[in-house]
């Protein structure tokens, strides 16, 4: 009786996943319900392993199942878990280094809360110095408007793009050639792009931060004192849904327009930011599809890819995407509490050649 009810439980796992696969190719803006099972594919996945030991260790042909379905879903697994580790291949002419990071103003800082000036944040210097020195590109989300000016001169990137009052900044090492930015209306988040000049190449940077879902303190009161029983415990669940369903159709209105612009860039392309989305969804998919983008990543990164560090546990949000035109030579998640995101670096090279 045991075995047949986990039978019957793995089979529904396995439907449960293959629609998970699927949600990629659903636009959310036609139904919306299929953008929900992107952020359980972590947990998905744990299941199915889960069920593939348990049928193994028991000589079982549910194994088989099982296997069948991990395998249809490795292109996903390696989003997710890094396997590739640092480049072992020859250096090539250029290197660039990346840094992309919402920084959530540094409200995480240990002064519960408040703007952080001043000796506040010399712990964040300090690992800046530590860890990301040399840096060519700093690419911000969430901005605080004093520091993170402050912190780029420090790091001696004298080009930006960061007006007052912008939350999504761009810090280079490089002549900035030529900028603008996306519509922030509808209550959007900002998203800018630049050309910097590199040597004589240029290229196209896009400091992207799509629509937040703001559920992170009623997902965070649900955790801590969620009651099935009271109705106040479902009308925040009602509230979480909602918030969902518009945040998922309005990133993916995002995705498709950006996804045009990086299509038509003259320039080979780096995109960085906080997509609020994980690797399994229709705006991943739309945005990297828009010139067959690189994940750095499933590239070049190890271990997990968790880069959320809020309530909601195993998320991969945050992203560095790269042209085909360059070579990732590795690709690190720093696991520092500066901020509810984890900041992604990665490494970039090129050749002599030039694309035209």
């Amino acid at each position: 009786m045991v075995k047949k009810a986990l039978r019957w439980g793995n089979l529904l796992l396995i439907l449960l996943t293959l629609l998970t696969y699927l949600s990629p190719f659903i636009d959310p803006q036609d139904f919306w319900p299929m953008a929900l099972l992107g952020p359980l594919f972590p947990w998905l996945l744990l299941f199915n392993l889960l069920f593939a030991f348990l049928w193994l260790f028991s000589k079982d042909r549910y194994f088989l199942m099982s296997l069948a379905c991990l395998i249809l879903g490795s292109g996903y697994i390696q989003t997710f878990i890094g396997l590739a580790g640092v480049s072992k291949s020859t250096p090539r002419a250029h290197q660039f280094s990346i840094l992309s990071y919402n920084v959530y103003g540094l409200r995480s800082l240990p002064n519960k809360g408040k703007t952080t000036r001043g000796k506040d944040d010399r712990e964040y210097v300090a690992f800046l110095d530590r860890e990301m020195r040399p840096l060519d590109l700093w690419c911000v989300q969430e901005s605080n408007n004093y520091l993170c000016p402050t912190h780029a001169r420090h790091l001696e990137l004298p080009h930006q793009f960061s007006e007052r009052y912008q939350q999504t900044a761009i810090f280079s090492r490089y002549p900035i050639l030529s900028r603008g930015e996306f519509d922030k209306s509808e209550g959007r988040n900002q998203s800018v792009w630049v050309d910097i000049d590199v040597d004589g190449v240029t290229i196209r940077v896009y400091a992207i931060h799509l629509s937040s879902t703001r559920i992170s303190t009623t997902t965070q009161r649900l955790a801590e004192t969620g009651d099935l029983q009271e109705k106040e415990t479902w009308r925040d669940i009602r509230s979480v849904i909602g918030s969902y369903k518009r945040a998922s159709q309005r990133r993916a209105k995002e995705a498709e327009e950006f996804a045009e612009h990086i299509a038509q860039s003259p320039y080979p392309v780096i995109v960085c930011g906080d997509l609020n989305e994980t690797p399994v969804s229709f705006v991943y998919r739309t945005i990297r599809n828009s010139r067959s983008l690189q994940d750095a990543f499933a590239q070049a990164g190890t271990g997990l890819g968790t880069t959320y560090a809020g309530v909601i546990p195993a998320l991969r949000i945050d992203f560095i995407l790269v042209d085909p035109f360059f070579q990732v030579r590795n690709h690190e998640i720093r696991r520092v509490l500066y901020s509810d995101h984890y900041p992604i670096s990665a490494v970039i090279e090129w050749g002599e050649e030039v694309k035209e």
